[in-house]
């Protein structure tokens, strides 16, 4: 089970960037990065995100999916596509799942509305190329 309490900076990063009501109905995956996570952004970025609503919501989409995906889902190396618009790789290295360059440190937390996978690094959407 996650402790809310690791998840206070993106429950306020929800809240600013006015996002908590979007995952409220519908079906998503959320890729969640912990406090620990946010805390290892370079100086400053965190409280430039917070002010930043518009950049903040977009690096809040690039961890969500618009459907439900357990990590059952997810064989081998495959692409997704994010509420950003914008495509990750979601894969399985032998015991381990990793979303982007993130690795999932606790899995298929389910809820009422989807799937939550705890992250251990906040992830920059970079379009393709």
């Amino acid at each position: 089970r996650a402790d809310p309490t690791r998840f206070s900076t993106l429950i306020t990063a929800l809240d600013k960037a006015g996002l908590a009501p979007t995952f409220s109905t519908g079906t998503y995956t959320l890729f969640a990065p912990t406090n620990a996570a946010f805390s290892s952004l370079p100086t400053g970025a965190l409280d430039f995100l917070l002010v930043d609503t518009t950049g903040m919501a977009r690096l809040l989409k690039y961890h969500a999916l618009g459907s439900s995906l357990g990590t059952s889902g997810i064989t081998g190396s495959q692409s997704v596509t994010t509420l950003a618009g914008l495509a990750v790789t979601a894969r399985k290295d032998g015991t381990k799942f990793y979303y982007g360059a993130a690795a999932i440190s606790q899995a298929d937390i389910t809820c009422t509305n989807g799937v939550i996978h705890v992250i251990d690094s906040v992830l920059y959407p970079v379009p393709a190329s």
